[in-house]
């Protein structure tokens, strides 16, 4: 049985982060918690189930998961892969190469960077709070123009084959963000920091521009929304050109679609 979680994954990039950010005890706390719980996953499985597990636990790297069940279930021999998310296994994003009956990993982007964190902090600004509430953002972006895109291309913008974001906007590398999962329903903290209050002060709270844009169809409204997707697409399509070009032109490009902050 596999479980796309492993604690070990990433773990040289974890230790450095600690020993050279000191983050937060309450950030470490959350993290200790979470790997335990991950390593119990049989322990869970039994009492969710009232019944032993027999099945031997195979820990599978958050986003090689992903990677492995796009490829290996699709009808490529070769494949330019592209996973993203929030995070999982401290990475947020893999770019890989599949071929036959095996991929390779090319390329990680690792916490605290995620187009993930990026699109949740802008939807939650928006004024919509909810973990899955992006979908409500996506369904909403046609309706507008990019208005606000030069904004959005600060906060996230390419690195390389990859992105990064400007940290300055948000708060969970500094502070942590709490994020449970207990409930049924995930819940998830406040991403976004002061920062991106004052970048967009000069126009309306996010819950007013929701009532206008229900309301009357204003344009500027509507343009908020669809920054916020431009940006995101940007820095996805030029991960997905990167992981094209080095996987060969034979390459077809194989899709993993997922909520931007699940993982």
């Amino acid at each position: 049985m596999a479980i796309g979680r492993n604690p070990k994954a990433n773990l040289g990039a974890k230790v450095l982060r600690t020993l050279t950010r000191g983050p937060s005890p309450r950030y470490v706390k959350a993290r200790l918690e979470n790997a335990s719980r991950v390593r119990d996953v049989k322990g869970e499985l039994e009492a969710a189930l009232g019944a032993e597990v027999g099945a031997q636990l195979h820990h599978v790297e958050h986003h090689q998961a992903h990677v492995a069940s796009a490829f290996f279930a699709s009808p490529f021999e070769d494949a330019a892969i592209l996973s993203v998310d929030g995070f999982g296994d401290f990475a947020s994003t893999m770019l890989a190469e599949g071929r036959g009956s095996s991929f390779e990993v090319l390329e990680r982007v690792l916490f605290p960077h995620s187009l993930g964190i990026f699109y949740t902090a802008v939807t939650q600004w928006l004024g919509f709070p909810n973990y899955g509430d992006e979908g409500k953002v996506m369904g909403l972006a046609p309706y507008g123009t990019p208005r606000f895109l030069d904004e959005m291309r600060v906060i996230v913008r390419p690195k390389g084959d990859v992105f990064e974001l400007d940290l300055d906007y948000f708060r969970h590398h500094r502070e942590g963000v709490d994020m449970t999962w207990d409930a049924g329903t995930p819940t998830i903290g406040t991403l976004f920091s002061d920062r991106m209050e004052e970048a967009f002060s000069a126009t309306p709270p996010a819950r007013q521009m929701f009532g206008i844009f229900v309301r009357c169809h204003s344009a500027s409204t509507r343009c908020r929304y669809d920054s916020s997707s431009t940006a995101w697409s940007e820095a996805a399509t030029s991960s997905c050109r990167a992981v094209r070009s080095s996987s060969g032109p034979r390459a077809a490009p194989t899709a993993i679609p997922e909520s931007p902050a699940a993982g």
